[in-house]
């Protein structure tokens, strides 16, 4: 069974940018066991886990439900945190009207999912990130964290793009490597999401 999750991509020359910010991270001495490949920057907007292909016309209505609930939104980088007990690097959106279109994008996707039997939603807050790097040296970030902060702020605050789809991705290996296809593709225009399948 796919391993499936919606959400946003990004912006190729933000990736650019930000794969240049955690080459500079790690210069500085930042470590972390897995640093993520720029082709696989990405914003969550809801995971789903594993899933019958027999669902994906439901997850296909349900993407086009979310997309029609936002116009395109302007996405904005804004510094990097961590979430420590998980390990894991990540570099946040701005609180503006963005981080607030991503947020009714997970909330319409969850409400429209909430009580299916074949997934399991996530009780936490959502919160938007991107992911840079997961299995984070945590002794030598806690020891860094205020030169990298002062180092990347100005570097990764006010890169933005606008997304012009939510997306349905896979989480797959190909060649033994991770990779995380689009298998649809549900254009923001409110009151119109057809979608297209890859």
């Amino acid at each position: 069974m796919p391993r499936l999750f919606f959400g946003i991509e990004v912006a190729n020359e933000i990736r650019d940018r930000l794969a240049e910010v955690c080459r500079d991270l790690r210069t500085l001495g930042v470590r972390a066991g897995n640093w993520s490949s720029p082709d696989l920057y990405h914003i969550t907007s809801l995971f789903l886990g594993q899933v019958d292909d027999r669902v994906l016309p439901e997850l296909e209505r349900v993407g086009q439900r979310a997309a029609a609930s936002v116009a395109p939104p302007r996405l904005t980088l804004e510094g990097i945190g961590t979430f420590l007990r998980n390990r894991v690097l990540w570099a946040g959106v701005r609180e503006d009207e963005g981080l607030d279109a991503l947020a009714t994008l997970h909330r319409t996707l969850s409400q429209s999912l909430a009580g299916r039997p074949w997934v399991k939603l996530e009780d936490r807050p959502y919160r938007a990130h991107l992911t840079l790097a997961r299995q984070l040296d945590v002794t030598a970030w806690t020891a860094l964290e205020p030169r990298a902060a002062a180092m990347t702020r100005p570097a990764i605050a006010g890169l933005s793009w606008v997304p012009q789809a939510l997306c349905l991705f896979e989480s797959t290996r190909a060649g033994g490597r991770l990779v995380y296809p689009v298998r649809m593709r549900f254009p923001f225009t409110p009151g119109d999401g057809a979608a297209r399948s890859e």
